[in-house]
């Protein structure tokens, strides 16, 4: 697997969800609640966390007291030929606009090779 940039995603198109897509997002949702959006239109399910202390995190570019700053979770079922989730792993996708790019690509990378 080799990480995956949010703009990959946008050429992905909707998906359609099927069962085992379905399944996964019920329980990000039952895990995460309010924090975990699924988006139709997108066939992706998103997971928002609130970064509220900045020392918590020393990765990040802001300066202490400039929060609370997001980071973003992507998951998105694919089809890939006859194979579909979860035969085929989710696509998987972090941004956060105040982390370092090479935390950001290494947590990307961590993240894609657990999928």
């Amino acid at each position: 697997h080799h990480p995956v940039r949010v703009s990959d995603l946008a050429a992905l198109g909707p998906m359609p969800e099927d069962e085992a897509c379905a399944e996964e997002r019920m329980v990000l949702e039952a895990i995460y609640g309010e924090q975990a959006k699924f988006d139709p239109a997108e066939g992706s399910t998103s997971i928002t966390i609130q970064i509220e202390d900045e020392s918590a995190c020393p990765a990040l570019l802001a300066p202490p007291g400039s929060g609370p700053h997001t980071l973003t979770l992507e998951f998105r079922c694919i089809v890939a030929g006859e194979k579909r989730y979860p035969e085929e792993p989710p696509v998987v996708s972090v941004s956060c606009p105040v982390l370092r790019p090479s935390h950001l690509r290494r947590l990307t990378r961590l993240l894609a090779a657990g999928a």
